[in-house]
């Protein structure tokens, strides 16, 4: 999707540290003042076309793609993502300008704790307290995580990822029943190739001592599964997951690359014409692959509901 850079300024947050001992469960609103922060970020343009009506922008920042030690949140403490909400306050061809800062919201990973209340200042010195530096003060609150959170994500949710101080939008998330519905068809072409991979495996294992023409006709079909492996893989990857399914959608996807790794060893027509007996031994290697993969994918689907 074409993507253009959009320069979003978000407004320096600001919230007395009396706030935090309001005891009250109502979510808080941090006020912006007047002075903006430039962040630049790239965003699909159709996801502000299609959503400006809407005045409002949500987003997910996912922590567990960064591999930074110097940022305050890693996978090494559970944090899974951030959920905030603005609204949109102007828009032209080249800057979203986004206000009312909404909240600021941390999920963790092991037990979804919802942070929202019970409020803590943004300290720079403790990375442990610190959130996003985009202001010289920000909030952290804490309380339990509301079902409806999950269950009202919709089109408007965005996967952003955080690199060198920028933002990059992935988005729109789909919606449950959509991410199933892509997943069902994926998993239908995975079944049709799981028979064909089993049934050659079978093949390569009892047949001890192939011939020469067995190895490149076997070389060939799992050349063909390869090629439809990496296709199925990118028909994933352009996938969306919710956030709820985003960590099994990733270990599907890690499954399937086992496999398209295991594939390049038994389906290597070259070598199976070439040096049958250096193929034999490749194929020994193709097949561990191929179950560790099926082993990896299968329950994954199973726990999502795609599995048939």
């Amino acid at each position: 999707m074409k993507k253009s850079l959009i320069i979003i300024s978000l407004l320096i947050f600001s919230i007395s540290i009396t706030s935090c001992l309001n005891s009250s469960t109502e979510k808080e609103v941090i006020a912006p003042t007047s002075t903006p922060i430039p962040l630049t970020i790239e965003i699909d343009e159709k996801i502000i076309s299609d959503n400006y009506g809407e005045l409002k922008l949500k987003g997910v920042l996912i922590f567990d793609e960064i591999d930074d030690e110097n940022f305050p949140y890693s996978q090494s403490t559970g944090t899974k993502a951030v959920l905030f909400i603005f609204d949109v306050k102007n828009m032209n061809n080249t800057e979203v300008e986004l206000s009312n800062f909404v909240s600021i919201d941390i999920i963790y990973n092991e037990n979804f704790v919802y942070k929202n209340n019970d409020c803590q200042s943004y300290d720079p010195s403790n990375k442990k307290e610190t959130l996003i530096p985009l202001a010289n003060t920000l909030i952290m609150c804490v309380t339990e995580l509301p079902n409806e959170v999950f269950e009202s994500f919709d089109n408007l949710v965005t996967k952003i990822f955080f690199s060198n101080n920028s933002y990059k939008f992935i988005g729109p998330y789909d919606n449950a029943d959509d991410y199933l519905s892509a997943m069902s068809e994926v998993n239908k072409k995975w079944n049709g190739i799981f028979g064909k991979l089993t049934s050659l495996s079978l093949q390569i294992t009892l047949n001890k001592e192939p011939n020469k023409n067995d190895l490149v006709r076997f070389a060939e079909e799992f050349s063909d599964i390869h090629e439809t492996v990496l296709n199925l893989l990118e028909e994933m990857s352009a996938i969306n997951a919710p956030i709820y399914y985003l960590e099994a959608h990733t270990i599907y996807i890690d499954g399937m690359k086992i496999l398209e790794e295991g594939l390049k060893y038994c389906g290597n027509v070259d070598v199976a014409k070439s040096n049958p007996i250096k193929y034999s031994s490749d194929s020994r290697i193709c097949n561990e692959k191929i179950n560790e993969a099926i082993n990896i994918i299968i329950p994954i689907a199973k726990s999502i509901g795609i599995h048939e």
